[in-house]
């Protein structure tokens, strides 16, 4: 997690650059709304994601080795996936935008 942190950090950083280097790029709207969603998606990845996994952890570690998944488990386990599923769509988006230039 920690080495995730510090690439997605050395990504905006390096992308920053590249916009002061060439600073018609802050005029550009691909450049601008993949720095917006890339800014925006952070908290999701670095915060809700995890903290819903290590208290999904906690779940089963107190569970005692039952077979049974308990509803708040499987409550934290549809968070998960639907946050998962929001982040994958929006670098999906970023991608094609960086690739692309539309606009």
């Amino acid at each position: 997690e920690k080495l995730a942190k510090i690439g997605s950090l050395t990504l905006l950083v390096t992308g920053l650059i590249l916009g002061f280097i060439h600073p018609y790029l802050f005029k550009e709207g691909w450049y601008i709304v993949s720095i917006v969603l890339y800014v925006g998606l952070q908290p999701v990845v670095a915060h809700l994601i995890p903290k819903a996994t290590k208290e999904q952890i906690q779940l089963l570690d107190s569970s005692g080795g039952t077979e049974e998944l308990s509803e708040s488990y499987r409550a934290l386990s549809k968070k998960v996936a639907g946050l998962s599923a929001i982040a994958m769509a929006v670098i999906v988006v970023m991608v094609i935008l960086m690739s692309l230039k539309p606009f």
